[in-house]
């Protein structure tokens, strides 16, 4: 229906926003007081710029395995899952 271009892949795409606006609730939920973060079109596909370096790190690895599991969706012909985000981040960075 529309133009596969990386922002539409990675942001834009209805079923990937809400995807991330999920993400990002239970991710502020998760951190309490201790982070809360709003990613925008551009933090999401750049990187999220802070200077907490601990938040800096946390977020953008988050993002960048976020990101790969959109794409994994996308080639498979599924959509992102939740559950299954966690369990692809933890795979991953067992390797």
């Amino acid at each position: 229906m529309y133009n596969e271009t990386i922002e539409h892949l990675f942001f834009e795409c209805i079923v990937v926003k809400n995807f991330w606006l999920k993400l990002i609730d239970l991710f502020n939920e998760f951190m309490g007081n201790d982070m809360h973060i709003a990613l925008t079109c551009r933090d999401i596909l750049l990187g999220y710029e802070v200077n907490n370096w601990k938040e800096h790190i946390v977020v953008n690895i988050l993002i960048m395995y976020t990101k790969k599991y959109i794409y994994a969706c996308k080639m498979n012909k599924k959509n992102p899952d939740m559950s299954m985000l966690k369990y692809f981040i933890q795979s991953n960075m067992e390797i």
